[in-house]
């Protein structure tokens, strides 16, 4: 019998909270998109989604720093982390 294949939210949700983040003053945006598993397209739109996320920009790199890694890993956890929790919460709020 054929294996099902992941849909492409359960992959995106499945993001590990033990990352170890490597104790360095800066990060270039590849290690982000690594250590988050997130495509660096989508951490430069959050930049401009986010006001909070603002890498500092040296030499026409992103170079982010620890917090901004963090920060990364919440907005990862609050977009991609519980999709039943939201849709649960948008229907029982719903006055249909």
């Amino acid at each position: 019998m054929p294996r099902a294949r992941k849909r492409d939210w359960d992959r995106q949700a499945s993001f590990e909270d033990d990352v170890v983040i490597p104790n360095k003053l800066y990060f270039r945006i590849r290690e982000v998109s690594k250590l988050t598993s997130t495509k660096a397209y989508v951490l430069r739109y959050w930049e401009t989604e986010f006001p909070i996320l603002k890498p500092e920009r040296k030499s026409g790199q992103r170079l982010y720093r620890r917090k901004d890694v963090e920060t990364v890993f919440k907005i990862k956890h609050l977009l991609y982390g519980s999709p039943l929790r939201f849709a649960r919460s948008s229907t029982s709020s719903s006055p249909y």
